[in-house]
């Protein structure tokens, strides 16, 4: 129980904070950086999983270190391993949910269409074959009719 009220402190300070700071490796600290920098540098994989990160409102150095520091193992345990500092609040959530929902829209028109294109190309093919079909047909009567007026003549 103890250990889930440090998460969700540590998450709630996560959520407000505008501006990220780090210990690195040695344990100096860096910063502050925002958001989209912090990011970038974790793709990058800059970042080893037992930097401590803070998060503040303002770019002056947090003033509980000790209580307030968060790990990369556990931001990404928070939040995802594609994005562990991310900071949505609930409208970008729920944006964020519409956009998923609109690319899924999409995805299963996309799909769709496919299938309609498939059976359309199937019908055709379809088509052809049957047109050969009766162009052989029409082959072997035209040869039977002439083979016929041979034989009358």
């Amino acid at each position: 129980f103890h250990f889930t009220q440090v998460l969700d402190h540590k998450l709630n300070l996560f959520r407000m904070g505008d501006r990220i700071f780090f210990k690195d490796k040695t344990g100096t600290l860096k910063g502050p950086f925002t958001e989209r920098q912090v990011q970038e540098w974790y793709r990058d994989k800059w970042f080893e999983n037992s930097f401590l990160f803070y998060f503040t409102r303002s770019d002056e150095i947090p003033s509980n270190l000790e209580n307030s520091g968060i790990t990369l193992d556990s931001l990404r345990t928070l939040n995802g391993i594609g994005c562990p500092f991310a900071a949505f609040d609930e409208k970008e959530k729920n944006e964020s949910e519409k956009r998923r929902e609109e690319r899924e829209g999409r995805l299963e028109k996309i799909e769709k269409d496919i299938a309609d294109a498939q059976q359309k190309c199937r019908e055709i093919l379809s088509f052809e074959e049957k047109i050969e079909r009766a162009e052989r047909e029409l082959e072997g009567m035209v040869e039977l009719a002439n083979n016929g007026a041979k034989a009358i003549t």
